[in-house]
């Protein structure tokens, strides 16, 4: 199986009030396989028939998310 490189990228900003108070509240936006890599991720191979299974990369994905304390 030849190699490869997987990159993914975040963000996160801070919402510093919220309806008026100050709070913790955070925006965050994160991106996997950013350069849509394309491949095998995993190779598993059956000793006694001499098989193999392979699963593949996952595709780009995108993730956003709201998160916060009060």
């Amino acid at each position: 199986m030849p190699s490869y490189h997987l990159f993914g990228m975040g963000m996160q900003y801070r919402l510093t009030t919220l309806m008026g108070a100050k709070s913790d509240h955070y925006l965050s936006l994160h991106v996997s396989n950013l350069t849509n890599q394309k491949g095998r991720s995993t190779l598993q191979v059956g000793a006694p028939s001499g098989s193999y299974v392979s699963f593949p990369i996952s595709p780009r994905q995108w993730f956003l998310s709201l998160r916060g304390s009060f």
